[in-house]
């Protein structure tokens, strides 16, 4: 339990991460690459944001389209986000080197 009054804040890899996780993307930061590569499937397979906010609801996430939008605009979202992304959009599995 952390003590009272001390806040706590999502940071997003790029806003705070470590050396080492800097250096694994040092071109773009891994959440931009997140981001893009989720972008880039729901192009591939042709779903809008309210298409997938839809699927996401099937596995359990609040989601709408206006929530979805942001988090792919911010770039930041949790990795229950994006696996959920994944399973929504029945990819069979990511690379690394995809993102």
């Amino acid at each position: 339990m952390r003590p009272a009054g001390r806040r706590t804040r999502s940071v997003g890899v790029d806003g705070g991460a470590s050396r080492f996780a800097r250096g694994l993307f040092p071109v773009l930061g891994t959440a931009e690459r997140a981001a893009r590569f989720l972008k880039a499937e729901l192009k591939r397979a042709d779903a809008t944001y309210e298409e997938l906010a839809k699927r996401l609801k099937e596995h359990g996430l609040k989601a709408t389209r206006d929530s979805v939008a942001a988090k792919l605009k911010r770039g930041t979202f949790a990795a229950t986000f994006f696996l959920a992304c994944i399973a929504a959009l029945e990819l069979g599995s990511v690379a690394l080197e995809d993102l």
